[in-house]
């Protein structure tokens, strides 16, 4: 009895199949990098809305202590050694933004990071603003968007200018910004790029009198 075995075929994949497997394969990858990416973006957007409001705490305490707000603009961060100069980016040390909460203000607006001044001091406008409660609230890493604006985790500040304060509203504010996500309610102050600015309002309308005057 003879028994009849089917030829098989020994070739390999076509171009054609090749060309199909390697187009599935960067579609899944580019997948995979968008979601983690995005998950990222979140984890991003979540923490410093946390610190926000640790900072929005400290800054309450501080005004109760001291009777007023600062009155200078304030990198909220630990220590000026986070705030690193970057000179191909022409930021030199304690800078935390340019160009995303005011555009092109005059140079003596530079935000710096400063000391933390004694409670009840009569200096309050030499401070930091520093984070009592453990843990560390950390730098949150540098966004960019716009011409040359940049900003470095949060950032305090008193605008007395009408043409330069959100919704032409003078007072002391926390800025910070979320990427690809709306700012909360009633938070919204520019949109650059992917970036929302966001800006936490801290006084009422009388503001002058809320603010440390030197």
């Amino acid at each position: 009895m003879h028994i009849r075995i089917a030829n098989r075929s020994t070739h390999g994949f076509t171009i054609v199949e090749l060309l199909v497997v390697i187009i599935v394969i960067g579609i899944l990858a580019a997948i995979t990098i968008v979601s983690y990416n995005g998950i990222q973006q979140r984890a991003y957007n979540t923490k410093t809305i946390a610190l926000v409001n640790q900072w929005t705490k400290t800054i309450r305490l501080y005004q109760v202590s001291s009777g007023s707000l600062p009155e200078d603009w304030t990198c909220l961060g630990v220590s000026a050694s986070e705030f690193e100069a970057i000179p191909s980016e022409q930021i030199g040390v304690g800078q935390c933004e340019r160009n995303i909460i005011v555009i092109n203000p005059s140079p003596d607006w530079t935000s710096e990071l400063k000391t933390v001044p004694t409670v009840g001091s009569e200096q309050p406008t030499s401070m930091l603003l520093a984070q009592e409660a453990t843990p560390s609230p950390g730098l949150l890493p540098m966004q960019r968007a716009g011409t040359n604006g940049y900003i470095r985790g949060i950032v305090y500040a008193v605008i007395f200018d009408p043409a330069q304060a959100p919704n032409s509203q003078p007072g002391a504010y926390i800025f910070y910004a979320l990427k690809n996500q709306d700012c909360p309610p009633t938070k919204d102050y520019r949109i650059i790029d992917n970036l929302s600015v966001c800006a936490e309002k801290l006084t009422t309308d009388n503001y002058a009198q809320e603010i440390f005057q030197p």
